[in-house]
């Protein structure tokens, strides 16, 4: 049997690793640097219920210190799309087309199918 890993390998993970490197019928590890991010999302749009996903492939450090940045940058700026206080989701404070497009401008891309052939943006 021959095993691929996406990410996930470094820390407690590599122990899980190692214990696949020594398992009975595995011939072949492979440690790919990467991250299968998936992201599915149920909620109502014009009275109607939807369900929507976006998933993507890419580092833990690309996929997290991309998108802080491009929301510090647009919290700045003061381009968010609540008025007054509260607490809010950080996806609720953003134009998620403007957040995304700009994501893309830096290497993050998302897509709106598993096969990776349908780009959001």
């Amino acid at each position: 049997m021959e095993i691929v890993v996406l990410g996930g390998a470094r820390g407690m993970g590599s122990w899980a690793v190692e214990d696949l490197v020594t398992a009975e019928g595995v011939e072949r590890v492979t440690v790919a640097d990467r991250n299968v991010v998936g992201l599915d999302v149920w909620g109502e749009v014009g009275g109607e219920e939807v369900h929507r996903m976006a998933c993507g492939i890419g580092t833990m450090r690309e996929a997290t210190g991309l998108s802080l940045s491009v929301g510090t940058l647009m919290l700045a700026r003061g381009e968010v799309t609540v008025e007054g206080g509260g607490v809010y989701a950080p996806e609720a404070c953003f134009d998620p087309e403007t957040f995304l497009t700009r994501l893309g401008a830096k290497g993050i891309r998302a897509y709106a199918d598993l096969e990776m052939a349908q780009p959001i943006l």
